[in-house]
């Protein structure tokens, strides 16, 4: 987007600002980040009706934790991490990392409109055709941990944009323009938030399968 379009997007933030007071104290250039992503993506989207929704998202950093300078996507945290804690901390230590990735692949799905994956493939072909492989009963474990953090995912963010009277539009609009409309860069940058969530032996096995692509 050249500097003439995105001047008329921040002009129209300040307008739409200035006429609501609810809106007031807002980070404006975080603001603008977004929307001319979503402009980029779509550019007959309305930005009226968006801006007021997107002020709500930013304003909740348990919803969407985004960096005061919003410089790059990479510096964005796409999905609330806090609120799916719960979900895999009451899961077996072995089970953790895969619900994770059940998680960030429910969202990915979400986001995109795709059917939700109801396992990974490549994970489980690799702990069945190593040297210990798993057994039937383990797979079994894995295919319920993954549904039941898929679940909690799913149910954990459209309770979250219906309390904060977000349309799923919206939501899956925002996601698809921060992530520059590329599902891999959407579900890696879920798995990363992860990250802090884990011991540094976990970190290693964690970041060396973000080869493995979603959905697979």
């Amino acid at each position: 987007m050249n500097s003439g379009a995105n001047k008329n997007n921040q002009q129209l933030i300040q307008d739409i600002i200035s006429s609501n007071t609810q809106l007031r104290g807002n980070n404006v250039p975080t603001l603008s980040y977004i929307v001319d992503k979503i402009s980029v993506l779509d550019s007959t989207v309305a930005l009226v009706d968006l801006v007021p929704e997107i002020s709500v998202i930013i304003a909740d950093s348990s919803f969407l934790s985004i960096t005061a300078s919003a410089a790059s996507v990479s510096a964005i945290a796409l999905f609330p991490v806090g609120i799916m804690i719960n979900i895999i901390n009451n899961m077996e230590a072995g089970l953790r990392l895969y619900g994770m990735r059940a998680i960030a692949y429910t969202i990915t799905a979400w986001a995109y409109g795709d059917n939700i994956p109801t396992r990974s493939p490549t994970i489980l072909r690799n702990i069945t055709t190593g040297i210990i492989q798993a057994k039937a009963w383990d797979i079994q474990k894995r295919d319920k941990a993954w549904k039941s953090a898929s679940d909690a995912a799913l149910y954990n963010l459209n309770n979250k944009i219906k309390s904060k009277n977000i349309k799923k539009e919206t939501m899956q609009l925002i996601f698809k323009a921060l992530s520059n409309n590329d599902k891999q860069k959407l579900n890696v940058a879920i798995l990363t938030g992860f990250e802090n969530q884990l011991s540094p032996i976990e970190k290693i096995t964690w970041k060396s399968n973000y080869k493995i692509q979603y959905p697979f």
